[in-house]
């Protein structure tokens, strides 16, 4: 029992992974914006997707490893399908 509730959490993420990996609907290189458990929205672009986890570039130049499971169960903005990406004073973030 002890050693199924300590690999509960990799489990979820695990399966979080698979379906994130099938959706399809958030990929590398696509811009997206989703609020933390904190209340902070945050816009970022998606640097890598593995069975474990999702990893970030925000536009602060910062690095966010996102467990799949919290990702999955995130809001999220996907402005690369919107095809409007976010502007800041005139310019696109990159």
């Amino acid at each position: 029992m002890i050693i199924g509730l300590a690999i509960q959490a990799n489990i979820a993420n695990v399966f979080s992974g698979i379906i994130l990996n099938l959706e399809n609907k958030v990929k590398i290189n696509h811009m997206i914006k989703f609020t933390t458990a904190s209340g902070n929205d945050v816009i970022a672009t998606v640097k890598d997707i593995s069975w474990r986890s999702v990893e970030l570039e925000t536009v602060e130049n910062n690095i966010m490893i996102v467990p799949n499971a919290a990702f999955a169960e995130m809001f999220i903005t996907n402005f690369s399908l919107l095809g409007n990406l976010p502007v800041k004073k005139g310019k696109p973030f990159p």
